[in-house]
């Protein structure tokens, strides 16, 4: 993706004027400040393809998130991740949970700018070999009144499992790195009609799911439809991918 169409993206996501929005678990990438309502299911599917990059085979990698709200604050969630049609080395399920917590709902003037501090914990089983590992991720968010821009930033921690794969520089050359993954992560969502919005999040770090996206977020009733770019943060990783979610809540 061109950098300058890029920057430019997330400036007018910065700066659109707006509604507020339909809540939803993730932004993109990241973990959303929303949880999914008490007594309710919300099933997200992610596809990211790439036809571009290699002639001779097309390259396509999905996830699958399940979460179930109990109140609270809190969510369930399973999932599926690191599915692929090739190297497909790191295929795991996964089960946790996320809880939200909102400071100063019983004061009018601090509510509006919906502070929030988020923590969720995931364990997660190769499907492929005996293997655990865990993923663990907090941050903080708050909405800009007048604006409704929403901006979070935090830290995960976790097994390659869970990122796919890391990668190290050595004397010069990226070698793959099976060591636990720390980064930070970073997110904006900017309504710009009650059903419409321009978001985008991002993973620091060199692994399977360091990147940037950037979208376009739709809701139709009970349904929400992203749409956008993944710019992925290594070189030899760095192919990109278009980006198509769905999430349905039930």
């Amino acid at each position: 993706m061109n950098p300058y169409l890029k920057y430019f993206f997330i400036l007018f996501i910065a700066f659109g004027i707006t509604n507020v929005s339909q809540a939803q678990s993730l932004i993109a990438g990241i973990p959303s400040a929303d949880v999914a309502h008490d007594g309710h299911f919300e099933f997200t599917h992610e596809s990211q393809i790439n036809t571009w990059s290699n002639p001779n085979q097309s390259k396509w990698a999905s996830f699958n998130f399940l979460c179930y709200g109990i109140g609270n604050g809190i969510e369930l969630t399973a999932s599926v991740v690191n599915v692929a049609n090739k190297d497909m080395n790191n295929l795991a399920g996964g089960v946790g949970f996320k809880k939200v917590h909102q400071f100063f709902k019983q004061d009018d003037k601090l509510a509006k700018w919906e502070t929030k501090l988020t923590f969720g914990q995931n364990i997660f089983f190769s499907l492929q070999r005996p293997e655990v590992g865990a993923w663990t991720y907090s941050h903080a968010s708050l909405r800009l009144p007048y604006l409704k821009t929403r901006l979070t930033a935090g830290a995960s921690y976790g097994s390659p499992i869970f990122f796919d794969v890391a990668w190290n520089y050595e004397n010069g050359v990226l070698m793959r790195n099976n060591d636990a993954i720390f980064c930070a992560l970073a997110g904006i969502e900017q309504p710009i009609t009650k059903n419409f919005s321009l978001i985008a999040d991002w993973y620091s770090g060199r692994h399977g799911i360091a990147a940037l996206i950037v979208a376009a977020q739709l809701n139709i009733g009970r349904q929400t439809f992203i749409a956008g770019y993944k710019d992925n943060n290594t070189t030899p990783l760095r192919q990109g991918s278009i980006l198509l979610e769905a999430m349905f809540r039930f």
